[in-house]
């Protein structure tokens, strides 16, 4: 082989990394919730349920080629009720979103992390209102719908206030291996008195 074309190798491999440097795949993480009640009085066996919707994890491709079912993507739930200090966690099981695999630095699946979660909030004592919680232009905002008109609710009208959130990256044991995961945390607090959930229902 001559010096030259021995030279010309790192720039053709360069060239063809440069096109393809990346395969498509997924990786397996963990979400969940946790939060507490900032309120003085905190209410007794209070129920928190979220739902993590089965378009999480899915990448932009995956929308237009399929369903969520399509790549084995369920609703994922969990609940809890809050412990005497009006806390609560909810750890939801393993779920696979979507990654890629880099064949050139930085090697290995990218992102390490899943993404942001988002999810779907219900209280034991406002069943028939529903928090869809997610994280926008980096902050935790939310919206509130009621069951079963599906009629969106003004915040200031809910039951709850979502005073405070945060999303924190954090990694888990799972069957033997470390699962890199995120933890949504909330503060909340009661907005209104009983007579303003007893108006929802009217």
């Amino acid at each position: 082989m001559k010096l030259t074309n021995f030279l010309l190798l790192p720039l053709f491999f360069l060239i063809i990394f440069s096109n393809g440097c990346a395969a498509p795949g997924s990786a397996l993480g963990r979400v969940g919730l946790s939060g507490m009640i900032i309120d003085n009085d905190k209410p007794n066996d209070l129920r928190i349920r979220v739902v993590l919707p089965e378009t999480y994890g899915l990448g932009g491709l995956d929308r237009v080629f399929g369903k969520p079912s399509d790549y084995g993507n369920v609703d994922l739930f969990g609940a809890s009720t809050i412990d005497s200090k009006g806390e609560f966690n909810i750890l939801l099981n393993p779920t696979v979103y979507h990654a890629a695999f880099w064949l050139v630095p930085p090697l290995g699946f990218q992102p390490k992390y899943p993404p942001d979660p988002y999810f779907a909030i219900q209280f034991s004592n406002a069943p028939q209102q529903i928090y869809l919680v997610q994280k926008k232009w980096g902050k935790i905002k939310y919206e509130v719908w009621t069951m079963p008109e599906k009629k969106e609710l003004k915040v200031e009208d809910a039951f709850w206030h979502i005073v405070n959130g945060s999303i924190e990256e954090t990694e888990f044991d799972f069957e033997g291996k470390k699962l890199k995961g995120k933890i949504m945390k909330i503060e909340i607090s009661k907005q209104k008195s009983n007579e303003s959930l007893q108006r929802t229902r009217d």
